[in-house]
């Protein structure tokens, strides 16, 4: 194509000044020129192929519908970051393809504008593109596998949604199956009578995530009897799903507000401890993601019609915005902000998402859009899969589209290890609640766990401990994800109603993480087994613990055993005691040195400072912070584990051995101060006894 920023435009003729929506410019667009390019497009399928230059966008006549169509999907970025030699006051249309599909975005420059990231045009292609209503190709009569679709702000078009469901639960058997492990003593919501029912064997529900706002009424909330039937004023939310579920065929509702006895602190207890059971077995969960909680409610099913949707035609074919993907719909969203929706969405095996724009649909095996629709929903299982790599979607990162982020299988510890640093970034309108939100991730991961703390081991996995003590200490090594790159100020806060071992006893982002051989960066890489290593008698004897049951010290492996097969030991005392190697040094606050290390609290080794720095929780008394090596005192480090490196074991600049600071808070009794990997060389120069340590 020689000339694409000419080769496209064509004069405008009598017949299409018919059209009188459109300017001038955007009538001379020739489009079904464009359709003949589809394999060229495919061809470059990365970085698209140039359609027609547009000029300066912001002198658009406001009385155009397609200059409105093109302004909505324009990138929105900072254009200097991903284009060279880029005009940023002008703008070209560029077509992309996915399989059989043909889609149109505006990016900054002319039609020669080079795209040197390609990560640049997939983060624009997130935020909407153009797609047409006709699926057929000009003169070719070639008809495309994907087309844009009108979403209608007060309609849901049910019919759709009905066809994902159906396309999910007959060709997505594997993934998508139900659990078969049902939660006991359930109550449902009857969607045709309005009462309170108990589930019975074989009986399809349906599940409702959503923010709690507040109640309605004083009787709303001062009622202390368990309800038989819905009230005949519901929160418009409920109201809304109850909608959808009938439309949809289906019958029975669970949400927590209603099938739960908020007044029974034990089927409370017995419920959270089946929220993974709940939302895995749920046929469908529907979620509430609008943005906006003082009116709550699914947008497009009653009160609260959704964004319109740009469109506009030209020459006789329709084209619409495919409005923004799902990872952009949702931000902004207070459903994404808040730690119970966080595992609703991540337990269920399919999801149908309402948002401010339209449905998405999530399932373990595909994602669609009202907006958008294609021909493939009833392919085989495996062929499906195939064709996530044609869907109009096809150039969106992973970690934004994966089915997996709405999926029940959560098999590596470091998916573990993701979902809580995610978790942990999430504000809780009650501290109280910040274990109780997370144990359907917790019980899905698959490990037994302790007051949140995960006991990391596996009887099949080589980069796993098969010991209960150091699988514990495994889980005692996260860590606090500091928000600057000077880890001088502590980056959470305390929560005193959990321990501060404990990651839920701190409110922050925290993450499990480890130093790179020779450098000062976290990595999260796969291929490092972080684990502890089996056997320590090269260096320090394994550590002991004990809980405490009944104001009684009771080792940490009897206590595992006894309560194994509920998956969540019982949390009786945030107290543990823990009996291991530990090393005294005093904390230095430093600035720059001539090791290049940054500024930030390290322990003083002998005449040097260690080569990690440490993650404070809490801070450590400073005597004065202008100097740049001022002693805060001593402090004990309880030695947990050293990582299993295989070949690099020898490397004594390998921080390896992970060390969890203490500092007292009463009587005996210590608190978590931060943590620090250090060296085996650096561990070898430390002062450090055999002792046992109380910590709360």
């Amino acid at each position: 194509m020689s000339n694409p920023s000419t080769c496209l435009l064509s004069p405008v003729g009598a017949k299409d000044m018919d059209d009188q929506h459109l300017c001038y410019r955007c009538r001379a667009i020739n489009f079904e020129l464009a359709f003949t390019l589809l394999g060229e497009i495919q061809e470059n399928h990365l970085n698209g192929v140039p359609v027609v230059d547009l000029g300066n966008l912001l002198r658009a006549d406001p009385e155009c519908s397609f200059c409105a169509l093109l302004e909505s999907v324009k990138y929105k970025g900072d254009a200097s970051e991903g284009f060279l030699e880029c005009d940023t006051t002008k703008h070209h249309l560029r077509a992309f393809c996915g399989s059989d599909s043909i889609l149109f975005t505006v990016l900054p420059g002319d039609c020669s504008t080079k795209f040197p990231l390609v990560k640049n045009i997939v983060a624009h292609l997130e935020q909407a593109v153009i797609m047409p209503l006709d699926p057929t190709l000009g003169p070719t009569n070639k008809v495309l596998t994907g087309q844009g679709c009108m979403v209608h702000p007060y309609q849901i078009n049910y019919e759709l949604l009905s066809t994902w469901l159906s396309a999910c639960k007959h060709h997505h058997k594997a993934r998508c199956s139900q659990e078969g492990n049902l939660p006991i003593s359930l109550k449902l919501i009857d969607c045709n009578t309005r009462r309170i029912v108990s589930m019975q064997w074989g009986w399809e529900y349906w599940a409702l995530s959503y923010v709690w706002g507040k109640p309605s009424s004083p009787s709303e909330s001062d009622s202390q009897e368990p309800i038989h039937s819905l009230p005949s004023c519901l929160p418009p939310t409920i109201e809304d799903a109850i909608t959808v579920v009938r439309n949809l065929g289906g019958r029975y509702l669970w949400v927590d507000k209603y099938c739960i006895d908020q007044n029974s602190p034990n089927e409370k207890h017995e419920q959270i401890s089946q929220m993974d059971s709940i939302y895995a077995n749920a046929h469908v969960t529907i979620i509430a993601a609008g943005s906006q909680i003082s009116h709550s409610t699914l947008p497009g099913v009653s009160t609260i019609s959704r964004q319109p949707q740009p469109h506009a035609y030209s020459r006789g074919r329709g084209f619409v915005s495919t409005l923004p993907d799902l990872k952009a719909a949702l931000v902004g969203s207070p459903w994404m902000s808040r730690g119970w929706t966080f595992q609703e969405g991540l337990l269920s095996r399919r999801c149908l998402i309402f948002t401010d724009h339209q449905v998405y649909f999530m399932c373990g095996q595909d994602s669609r859009r009202e907006s958008i629709k294609t021909n493939d929903s009833f392919l085989p299982e495996e062929e499906v899969y195939l064709t996530k790599l044609r869907d109009p979607d096809f150039l969106t990162p992973p970690e934004t589209r994966d089915p997996n982020y709405f999926n029940t299988n959560i098999p590596l510890e470091l998916d573990f290890g993701m979902y809580l640093a995610q978790y942990s970034a999430i504000s809780l309108s009650y501290s109280s609640d910040a274990i109780n939100a997370f144990r359907g991730i917790l019980v899905r991961a698959g490990w037994t766990s302790y007051w949140g703390i995960p006991f990391f081991i596996d009887k099949d996995t080589e980069s796993l401990t098969k010991g209960i003590t150091l699988g514990f200490a495994a889980g005692l090594s996260w860590e606090p994800l500091q928000s600057s790159a000077l880890p001088i100020r502590s980056a959470v806060e305390r929560r005193s109603q959990f321990p501060s071992w404990s990651w839920a006893g701190w409110k922050g982002s925290v993450r499990y993480c480890h130093f790179k051989t020779r450098t000062l960066s976290r990595s999260h890489s796969i291929t490092g087994h972080w684990w502890p290593r089996e056997s320590y008698s090269r260096l320090f004897p394994s550590p002991e613990v004990w809980v405490i049951e009944e104001q009684e010290p009771v080792r940490l492996e009897h206590y595992f055993n006894k309560f194994n097969q509920a998956r969540m030991l019982p949390e009786n005392s945030p107290q543990i005691i823990i009996a291991s190697t530990v090393i005294r040094a005093p904390i230095v606050l430093k600035d720059n040195d001539q090791y290049c290390r940054p500024p930030g609290h390290y322990l003083r080794i002998g005449e040097k400072l260690s080569i990690a720095p440490i993650l404070l929780c809490s801070e450590p008394s400073i005597e004065d912070i202008e100097h740049p090596l001022t002693i805060s005192g001593q402090y004990n480090g309880i030695v947990l584990f050293q990582r299993a490196l295989g070949f690099l074991d020898l490397d004594e600049d390998c921080a390896d051995i992970f060390v969890m600071l203490v500092q007292p808070c009463g009587e005996n009794i210590c608190e978590r101060l931060g943590s620090i990997w250090i060296t085996q060389g650096e561990f070898d120069k430390l002062d450090k006894s055999r002792q046992k340590v109380t910590i709360c």
